[in-house]
């Protein structure tokens, strides 16, 4: 595990004043590029579940707008 270590600290501390808030997008990246170079399997199963994740997210916001206006009708009738 020691030899993970992939980003230069020096880099951290001239680029980044010593700190990196875990929500930038920097250290985003950062994570995401070792996790591709050193867990290269399930770097492609998380990208994966992501993505289907993303994609059932938009489907149940098609079929929560038919849903209203399945129900928008009904009222009508």
């Amino acid at each position: 595990m020691n030899e993970l270590r992939s980003v230069s600290v020096n880099r951290i501390l001239y680029q980044h004043d010593g700190r990196m808030d875990i929500g930038s997008e920097a250290y985003k990246k950062i994570e995401d590029l070792v996790l591709q170079k050193h867990f290269c399997q399930f770097h492609f199963e998380f990208c994966k579940q992501r993505t289907e994740l993303e994609n059932a997210v938009a489907e149940n916001k098609e079929k929560d707008s038919v849903i209203k206006a399945l129900e928008t009708s009904l009222k009508e009738l």
